[in-house]
């Protein structure tokens, strides 16, 4: 196995482990545990829900596209464009905000 592909089952693992681990706070605990925080927890809660999900739809469109066997600019592109939905969803005032690599 090359670097990469240790890489992407380690991506794999990471992933799964993450969904698993965040199912533990299902919708109807939410209301409870956000009670609980502080303010300072719920801007962290906050900022780091805005990053993964921004993060987790730009990968998985990625590789959704990739999956596709659609080339790299291609899946580039359309993770930018959902990128950009999903900041409008979440009430950025600037939604676009391209990356390339």
């Amino acid at each position: 196995m090359n670097e990469n592909n240790g890489n992407a089952a380690a991506l794999v693992a990471l992933l799964n482990e993450f969904s698993e681990r965040l199912g533990q706070f299902p919708p109807v605990t939410w209301e409870q545990v956000i009670d609980a925080a502080t303010d300072t927890q719920k801007g962290e809660i906050d900022d780091c829900a805005d990053g993964l999900a921004q993060r987790l739809a730009r990968l998985g469109t990625y590789a959704s596209y990739r999956n596709m066997m659609t080339g790299h600019k291609n899946a580039v592109k359309q993770q930018n464009r959902v990128a950009a939905g999903v900041r409008k969803a979440l009430g950025h005032s600037y939604p676009k905000q391209e990356i390339n690599f």
